[in-house]
């Protein structure tokens, strides 16, 4: 059977099939990079349709074709192997930050500890900053949720939260000796 004077399974295989797979691959990339923005999925299909139906179309005009499996067979190769190396130097590259930054030495409870401190920090900014009493209230008690989250940390690091100045403030308006 012929389709515009195509055997049908040629058809299928050589045009129909390749053209499917470059569209796939074209559509997808061009969404992940966000070339033309966040909403532009028309835009991306379009392009992906154009650019497939052209290549494909080119390429069984000139009867090459016939090398389309081995381009895709190379591409997904070199796919591989640049995605490896990238994944290797990049890991390498983590690795290395952190043992420069110090954090790699970090234990997970100094980690937990540097992240719930920060956290506390962020709070009582907020709380100096706060004019409503309401609002003042509420932050004071999710400080304080976080500070009976940090005491046992510091206890088990063998740190004081008196060297902080947000805490020695703290414990003075929570004693009373501090005035709000």
């Amino acid at each position: 059977m012929e389709v515009f004077g195509i055997e049908l399974q040629e058809l299928i295989f050589s045009l129909f099939l390749p053209f499917l797979f470059f569209y796939i691959l074209l559509y997808a990339l061009l969404t992940k990079s966000k070339i033309f923005g966040e909403n532009a999925n028309r835009l991306n299909s379009l392009l992906a349709l154009v650019i497939s139906a052209l290549g494909i179309f080119s390429l069984y005009s000139l009867g090459l074709s016939y090398w389309l499996p081995f381009l895709a067979a190379f591409l997904a190769v070199a796919a591989f192997v640049s995605m490896f190396f990238f994944g290797i130097g990049g890991y390498g590259i983590k690795k290395t930050s952190s043992y420069i930054s110090g954090e790699a030495f970090k234990t997970e409870d100094e980690k937990r500890f540097e992240a719930i401190k920060k956290n506390c920090e962020e709070i009582w900014n907020e709380f100096e900053k706060e004019s409503d009493i309401s609002k003042k209230a509420s932050l004071f008690a999710k400080l304080e949720s976080e500070i009976n989250n940090l005491k046992p940390l510091a206890e088990k690091l063998g740190k004081s939260l008196y060297e902080f100045p947000w805490y020695k403030r703290y414990e003075e308006l929570k004693s009373g000796r501090g005035g709000q």
